[in-house]
């Protein structure tokens, strides 16, 4: 259920983050800005490769290199603890 609900504040198509004003503070990449990040020497096939994935998520319309270098993110985290009781003695 806890995953459906944090699913739910990225866009399913742009993957942009749904949450109201997480981008009020985020201005535009300038063209300038584009341009010299495209000039690092990594593509996003490389990037793809790199990760191992079949296809790179994140914010359509912006490079692997854009969106890790300029662009904000939202990641949710989840974490599993175990009881003292339960836990693995070693």
């Amino acid at each position: 259920m806890l995953v459906r609900l944090l699913a739910q504040l990225t866009d399913p198509v742009t993957h942009r983050v749904l949450i109201p004003g997480f981008y009020s503070r985020v201005r535009p990449l300038s063209d300038e800005e584009r341009t010299l990040l495209a000039r690092l020497p990594v593509t996003d096939e490389q990037v793809r490769r790199l990760a191992g994935v079949p296809a790179l998520a994140g914010e359509k319309g912006y490079t692997a290199t854009e969106r890790g270098c300029a662009r904000p993110t939202w990641m949710s985290t989840v974490s599993w603890a175990a009881s003292p009781r339960r836990a693995k003695r070693r």
